[in-house]
């Protein structure tokens, strides 16, 4: 029990870098995700709908 609680005040110590890294990669899914809407041919294929269905789901 004691370890369980050892990890969880670890992970709270290092809360400003988990934040950070989370809005790095937030940052990059939003890049990616905006580049597959710029990037849509004018008649796409199932698999460009599919694609940009799915960067949807991620913003």
């Amino acid at each position: 029990m004691a370890q369980q609680y050892e990890i969880v005040a670890t992970f709270f110590e290092n809360a400003d870098a988990h934040a950070e890294f989370l809005k790095r990669v937030a940052a990059r899914l939003v890049e990616w995700a905006l580049g597959v809407r710029e990037t849509m041919p004018a008649s796409p294929s199932a698999e460009d709908v599919a694609r940009q269905n799915f960067a949807v789901a991620v913003l």
